[in-house]
């Protein structure tokens, strides 16, 4: 049996929490280790979990605390911040090295009870993957309507050799920046379309599509990708607001020309993104 850490972010899930807990202990793969890291809960998540000892099924858990001066939600770079902290505890003992796989786990995810050992097959099966989730489903049982070939951020379970090379970096779209990092390091990342979580909608708590463009242009995407985009949205999808605020946030720091990230590798994997899309 291979080696499973597990790292949750976690921020005023209370009504969540045993719900979580109880989707670990029922998986039918065994975890070695989950790293919980709470920051700022003020709804009572930070006094469940400084009582929570064991969990069923999981053979070590961490639970770590940490404060913000901003206390408002954020899934950019203050999540980043709490799953690199996670990250830097596993990287801080003696067993590191035994893991074989590091995942995260959204505290508002909730995999089926063969959820990690169908993950870790389709991992085993092929070494070349070194990402790999499974898809999402509301709790009303509909499939959500994201890209069901996109490896998930909040539910995924990455080799341990491909995370060391990509680390877990603390900037803006920190989920898709590690899967172009992979991909540039030559790994594959895919997604096993029977492994099922359930789990809110996806983006419920980001509806400012306006943000989706903005971290387009920072990841490097082309003017071209976001017209591309963006009538995708409107035409296709039939959302026609949803593709003018993602219009415009991507042309807003278009035209200011504001900052990109500093990774020239992912800048150019960007760049030529539609180009590599047509050709797969």
């Amino acid at each position: 049996m291979k080696n499973i850490a597990i790292m949750t972010p976690l921020k005023d899930e209370m009504p969540n929490i045993e719900r979580f807990i109880n989707s670990l202990s029922r998986q039918t793969y065994k975890i070695k280790q989950i790293v919980i890291v709470e920051n700022d809960s003020i709804d009572g998540s930070k006094e469940f979990l400084q009582n929570l000892k064991k969990i069923k099924n999981v053979e070590n858990v961490k639970i770590i605390h940490l404060t913000f001066e901003d206390k408002t939600y954020d899934l950019e770079l203050k999540y980043a911040a709490v799953v690199s902290e996670a990250l830097n505890y596993l990287k801080s003992t003696q067993g590191y090295k035994e893991y074989d796989y590091i995942g995260i786990l959204d505290s508002d995810c909730f995999p089926e009870e063969t959820y990690f050992e169908k993950i870790v097959s389709f991992l085993e099966e092929n070494k070349k993957i070194g990402i790999a989730s499974g898809v999402a489903y509301t709790p009303e049982g509909k499939a959500h309507i994201a890209n069901k070939n996109w490896v998930r951020g909040g539910f995924r379970l990455w080799r341990r050799e491909c995370l060391d090379q990509t680390g877990f970096p603390i900037i803006p779209s920190p989920d898709t920046i590690t899967v172009a990092l992979a991909q540039i390091r030559g790994w594959q990342t895919k997604t096993r379309k029977d492994a099922i979580v359930i789990t809110r909608e996806v983006n419920d708590r980001m509806q400012d599509y306006k943000n989706f463009g903005r971290r387009a242009y920072y990841r490097g995407h082309t003017p071209f990708f976001a017209i591309i985009k963006s009538f995708d949205f409107i035409i296709v999808k039939r959302k026609f607001k949803i593709g003018i605020d993602y219009l415009r946030g991507y042309f807003n720091d278009y035209f200011l020309q504001k900052q990109r990230i500093p990774i020239k590798e992912v800048r150019r994997y960007y760049k030529f993104y539609l180009i590599n899309s047509f050709n797969k």
